[in-house]
């Protein structure tokens, strides 16, 4: 009986050694996998700000932002199509291994009623997928899924991949995949270009009405208590939707049902929906009906850091303080960094480039400070995107480690001309923690454009970055 028992627990042991094995190569680097794994690997320092919510939430709001705008370090832990119940288990993971002094959730988490539709079971599953294996996750699956067969595949995406066990691209792809640190911090950035036909897309049915449901309340009551308890400063924030525009009593009743929530459990309650045309949202700082494109997560970002500011006291992280551009800006030391440009260069009217600094962060990170002179137009400055192109040699072509560049035969940035930061004489932009493989390269080009439209070019010849 006694080897019986031996060999049955052997079996066991195995078993769910090679189901863990399968589990490894059988679930996808994708989405909210990735974005755990870099909430895990981040132990040289804690976060200061957590965010968490949905897909809403990831394309809402920017961490290096918030970073530079509040002196803390913020990370967006949110997931596509997650609801309330899920943020909570999310957020009890979180404290494990990171305790914030500010939590803030994104109000349409209270929105999801169900997870369990054939639309969001996917990202549902990538959720559970990046995290690690705790009780608190058999929890959350048992919670969150509602059928025995959803709990499994939940659990055992050996099992829900079945159909990918012969399929050799899928597995070399994750036996390969690498883990690379990603410098938005959990931030999604979604395009500022095709928003008219997408919106169209995505306005869908607008609901007659608006309700919370009671479980749902339940569940950020969960959410305030535990932050109560472990002494977390709490936000709930709604971003702004273009959708609901068009009915201006459903947007009330929106902020009224949620603001007589928060209330009762006395936290506080940012709408960005309601205050849609005092904060002069417009369409084109949308990605579609629902998400904000770079643009308009800007400048959302911007009204939540300017709240957090006025309604909480937060401790600054020194190390955020010490490595933000603003500190460089503030003391003039970015003026010390080594310059990419001779002469000032006028790309269109009215916008004059007096220079362009590049700061070695690490390795093959750099961040580029370029400085508009006073004399430029803020609003034409605005209307343009700027483009920074660093051409090697053919001889170093072969170095570049991204495949689209080897193929084009130069690294490109484009970028947003703002936001920019003031001084007493320019106006500046930084483009922060880019990565490029090499510092020497045969030439350097910097223009701006909108649309069709390429401004005068500035080429620098035989430049190194370090």
């Amino acid at each position: 009986m006694k080897k019986l028992f031996l060999k049955l627990l052997l079996l066991s042991i195995i078993v769910l050694a090679l189901l863990q094995l399968g589990n490894t190569f059988f679930k996808s680097q994708e989405g909210s996998v990735k974005t755990w794994k870099q909430f895990y690997e981040n132990d040289k320092e804690k976060y200061d700000i957590i965010i968490s919510g949905n897909s809403i939430a990831y394309s809402s709001f920017i961490p290096k932002v918030m970073n530079s705008k509040l002196s803390v370090s913020t990370f967006n832990l949110s997931s596509a199509a997650i609801g309330i119940e899920q943020v909570y288990f999310n957020f009890k993971e979180t404290i494990k291994h990171n305790k914030p002094q500010l939590f803030i959730v994104e109000a349409h988490a209270l929105d999801v009623i169900t997870v369990n539709t054939p639309k969001r079971l996917k990202f549902n599953y990538q959720n559970i997928d990046g995290q690690k294996f705790s009780m608190n996750k058999l929890e959350s699956v048992y919670s969150v899924f509602d059928t025995k067969s959803t709990m499994v595949e939940a659990m055992l995406p050996v099992v829900r991949n079945h159909n990918k066990w012969s399929d050799l691209e899928f597995l070399k792809k994750n036996i390969n995949y690498t883990y690379r640190f990603n410098p938005n911090l959990g931030y999604k950035k979604l395009s500022t270009k095709g928003y008219r036909e997408r919106i169209k897309k995505t306005m869908g049915k607008i609901p007659e009405s608006y309700e919370i449901t009671e479980e749902n309340e339940t569940y950020l009551k969960k959410i305030v208590d535990l932050c109560n308890e472990q002494n977390i400063k709490f936000l709930l924030v709604r971003a702004p939707q273009i959708k609901y525009q068009s009915n201006t009593e459903l947007v009330n009743q929106i902020y009224n049902k949620t603001s007589k929530l928060c209330k009762n459990l006395n936290i506080s309650y940012l709408d960005l929906n309601k205050d849609y045309e005092k904060n002069k949202f417009n369409e084109s700082e949308f990605y579609d009906a629902l998400h904000l494109n770079t643009t308009g997560a800007t400048k959302a970002t911007d009204l939540l850091s300017a709240e957090i500011h006025k309604t909480f006291t937060l401790t600054a992280n020194e190390n955020i303080v010490r490595s933000d551009p603003n500190y460089f800006i503030k003391n003039n030391s970015y003026k010390t960094f080594k310059k990419l440009i001779d002469t000032t260069f006028i790309p269109v009217e009215d916008v004059l480039i007096d220079q362009i600094y590049v700061k070695h962060l690490q390795d093959d990170e750099y961040s580029f400070y370029i400085c508009f002179n006073k004399n430029s137009k803020k609003d034409r400055i605005s209307e343009y995107k700027l483009a920074l192109q660093f051409v090697p040699t053919k001889a170093n072509v072969s170095k570049l480690s991204n495949k689209k560049n080897r193929k084009k035969g130069r690294i490109s940035f484009g970028s947003l001309t703002t936001p920019l930061t003031e001084t007493s004489d320019q106006y500046i932009r930084v483009l922060e923690q880019k990565k490029i493989d090499i510092p020497d390269f045969k030439s350097f080009i910097v223009y701006l454009y909108k649309d069709k439209e390429i401004s005068k070019k500035k080429v620098i010849r035989n430049i190194n970055l370090k």
